[in-house]
């Protein structure tokens, strides 16, 4: 080669390098779920739609290192510069099943912490975030009413298609949950609690991992909620206890797969109608040896239960807690550190989820 043409090779090399230099790459964000839409309430609205969170809220779902989309508006806006974009918005839920959290710009108002989104109270002018773990991934804010981004539902629905996976793990509300039987001939449901510690742990530290995986659909429910754990806005202890009767966590109707009074988190596998199988987290009881190490006196996993999908488990995975010798530096005021006890519970829970999820 000649040295003009290696001067020119080298020039396209070095350009070609610059290019790929400055181009920005742009990876999925996994989120925690996603959130079965409810056709039953009215599209003209987003409320009953979206989860909107105070200030507060949002602090503690950043500091829970939380995988979220976030809209910051006045969801209820009557201002017609809005009203088409919310019609993209309704239209992407409907379609993708998005978990949307929203929250309004004067949430921040008098200093509160922004962590550098974009904030603006003017019509027209709202913004569409993305956490990844609890920090700002991504963010679109719009530019007036006749914004293309945000009012064509194609340009929109790409500009998340690149950034985010929405889970087949969908959010459902007390109504959806009563009218699973009448869509699905059978699916696995996750009951849960907002305030419960196991059920944060078991989805900070084991869902949120399963479910960047590809399964069939499944649906978790927060019982934290009215009309399950609580009525006119307080706890009410035996609309609980019929709930979870009701549901089979219990053993009262379910004595096949129910446990005790029924505790969360529990995990069912319903066939036309009928649980046909159940998991339970956590949620074990201690008893002391004379050595000073402890046992399990008290255990979902206590052998009494045959279960289908036992037969995909590992050899070394335990099926049966009543031999588990547990030290004392893995006990806490009693009860099993959760580290601890989750090597035992999570290999269990992922061989149900797997088994009855599994695409194959």
């Amino acid at each position: 080669m000649n040295r003009k043409n290696l001067a020119f090779a080298s020039t396209l090399v070095f350009g070609v390098a610059s290019l790929s230099g400055c181009s920005k790459s742009v990876e999925q964000v996994n989120l925690d779920f996603g959130r079965l839409y409810d056709s039953s309430i009215s599209d003209e609205s987003l409320s009953g739609h979206v989860t909107s969170l105070t200030h507060s809220t949002l602090e503690g779902k950043i500091s829970n290192e939380d995988s979220f989309v976030l809209l910051i508006c006045d969801i209820d806006s009557t201002c017609t510069c809005f009203a088409t974009f919310r019609v993209t918005l309704i239209s992407y839920l409907k379609n993708k099943n998005l978990d949307l959290y929203t929250i309004k710009p004067t949430e921040f108002d008098g200093g509160a912490e922004t962590h550098d989104l974009k904030i603006s109270a003017a019509e027209g002018y709202e913004d569409l975030a993305i956490f990844s773990n609890g920090s700002l991934k991504y963010q679109n804010q719009r530019n007036g009413s006749d914004d293309s981004w945000s009012n064509d539902y194609s340009t929109f629905a790409d500009y998340l298609k690149e950034r985010v996976s929405i889970p087949s793990m969908l959010k459902i509300s007390k109504d959806q949950l009563e009218t699973l039987d009448d869509s699905y001939d059978h699916y696995v449901i996750i009951y849960s609690r907002e305030s419960c510690p196991d059920c944060s742990y078991l989805s900070k530290n084991f869902l949120r991992s399963f479910n960047k995986g590809d399964w069939n659909t499944s649906f978790i429910i927060d019982c934290d909620v009215e009309g399950i754990r609580y009525k006119d806005g307080a706890y009410d202890a035996e609309q609980w206890k019929a709930f979870k009767d009701q549901h089979g966590l219990s053993n009262v109707s379910n004595t096949e797969y129910g446990y005790d009074v029924g505790y969360v988190p529990t995990l069912q596998f319903v066939s036309n109608g009928s649980i046909e199988d159940m998991a339970v987290y956590f949620n074990d009881s201690l008893s002391a040896n004379n050595d000073g190490s402890y046992k399990v006196s008290m255990s979902y996993w206590d052998g009494s239960r045959e279960h289908n999908f036992f037969s995909s488990l590992a050899n070394e995975v335990t099926t049966n807690f009543n031999d588990i010798v547990i030290t004392s530096d893995q006990v806490s005021d009693g009860r099993w550190n959760k580290d601890a006890a989750s090597k035992y519970h999570d290999p269990l829970v992922k061989g149900f989820l797997s088994f009855y999820l599994s695409k194959e």
